[in-house]
């Protein structure tokens, strides 16, 4: 197992940035492990801060793209607390945080309320994080790969040119009769 090293763990915690407005551009990636700040709205099941609790770790499971552009960011919360097994929820023992990621609480909340950085997951718990995602969003494997691109000789551009101009003489005879002209 890999050392921690704490000097670089506070070097990296949360790298912030600004665009040329000043707005603020977080660095936040897939994979990567924050504590994350509740609201005080949880009601219900929701794992919500308890015993003065107001901040749990997640992992971040939305795409980078999404998360550099939209403030927003997926996240999968994480308890410490002892969880039965089920397909929704991924054990973890990270170097800084430890404890059971509950996929069937996936949230998506504004990036500033994430805190400290703590690291990532390691590729293999990544998978099994995806794969938990899938089973509590119904989501086959085989929905998750897009279909292969149709090969081009395999596409009749004559069959499509016919019906591109039957369209086309079809609209501009509507558009006559509406207007009263003759064709």
């Amino acid at each position: 197992m890999e050392q921690y090293d704490k000097k670089k763990f506070y070097e990296n915690a949360f790298s912030v940035f600004t665009d040329h407005e000043g707005k603020v551009i977080y660095d936040i990636h897939r994979g990567e492990i924050y504590y994350y700040q509740f609201t005080g709205q949880e009601v219900g099941c929701e794992l919500r801060g308890e015993s003065g609790v107001t901040r749990r770790p997640c992992v971040v499971v939305s795409n980078d793209k999404a998360n550099a552009f939209t403030g927003l960011v997926t996240v999968v919360p994480m308890t410490s607390k002892e969880k039965p097994p089920i397909p929704t929820r991924v054990p973890y023992e990270g170097k800084t945080v430890h404890g059971t990621f509950l996929c069937e609480q996936v949230i998506t909340i504004s990036n500033e309320r994430l805190l400290n950085f703590c690291g990532e997951v390691d590729e293999g718990t990544m998978k099994k994080i995806d794969a938990a995602l899938r089973v509590q969003l119904a989501i086959s494997a085989s929905d998750s790969v897009p279909p292969p691109p149709v090969p081009r000789e395999e596409i009749n551009t004559r069959a499509l040119e016919e019906e591109r101009d039957f369209y086309k003489r079809s609209y501009f005879e509507l558009i006559d009769r509406l207007t009263g002209r003759k064709a």
